[in-house]
């Protein structure tokens, strides 16, 4: 196939999907999840058609690739485990599915994402939607309130989510393939195509969700740092009134 699909292949990899994981630390978590989980791995498994590279080559590689965006996720949520309610659910499960890609990538058998299923990326696709709820003054509603403060339906979203993903694991892997559902271009020029008007979408979406709003921290806990990065808040540090806008939505608050 020549060197060109597999150079664009590792620029898709490298500059994409991992500068991507990074997003995490500046952007709503709803945003950096349906990218790295749904969107992005569209062209990147095109990508690896058009190489002509083995399976085993993809497959390595993008477990690889996923790991890294786990571990941020783990970090991330370990590190606001005590600020953001939900965190406790799921940082253990992107540590599983770490421990399931390090077997993965040395076993490469199709019966580990079962024994180790992603569920840490479906519960925080599931947490992060309730999370950033209906945007809205005052500050918007947000949907994981209730399941804050109702135990049972909470374990019972959680029961549900994990089955609908341990499901849908079993059939995506049955067969040993599980990306033989994604749509597949022709060229390398299309998959570049599909890059570009996912990342115009994407990246307006992201900057929109992160304007008006940070995850639903514990309030007084947590605020934006200078760079807008989310960081803890320390006891007696006052943060400043940026914009009318940031105080209505929440963004900014002033702490004792």
């Amino acid at each position: 196939m020549g060197l060109a699909p597999l150079v664009n292949f590792w620029l898709y990899q490298i500059g994409v999907r991992g500068l991507w994981n990074f997003s995490l630390f500046f952007l709503h978590p709803l945003a950096v999840v349906i990218g790295a989980g749904i969107v992005f791995e569209i062209p990147d498994y095109n990508f690896f058609l058009l190489t002509g590279e083995t399976r085993d080559f993809y497959d390595r590689t993008d477990k690889v690739f996923d790991a890294l965006f786990y571990t941020a996720a783990a970090i991330y949520y370990t590190y606001f485990c005590r600020q953001l309610w939900y965190a406790k659910y799921i940082a253990p499960l992107f540590y599983y599915r770490i421990v399931g890609n390090i077997v993965f990538l040395i076993t490469l058998g199709s019966w580990v994402p079962l024994v180790f299923p992603n569920l840490g990326e479906a519960l925080m696709l599931v947490y992060s939607a309730l999370d950033y709820g209906f945007p809205g003054p005052y500050p918007g509603r947000r949907f994981d309130r209730f399941f804050r403060t109702h135990k049972g339906w909470n374990w019972l979203l959680i029961a549900v989510t994990v089955t609908i993903k341990w499901i849908a694991e079993f059939v995506l892997w049955f067969d040993g393939n599980d990306k033989m559902l994604l749509p597949q271009c022709v060229s390398v020029a299309a998959c570049w195509s599909i890059i570009a008007w996912s990342l115009l979408f994407f990246v307006f979406f992201a900057v929109l969700a992160t304007y008006w709003r940070m995850p639903h921290f514990d309030e007084g806990t947590v605020r934006r740092s200078a760079a807008g990065v989310p960081v803890k808040q320390k006891k007696g540090d006052y943060t400043a009134l940026v914009t009318y806008g940031d105080y209505m939505r929440g963004n900014v608050q002033f702490f004792k």
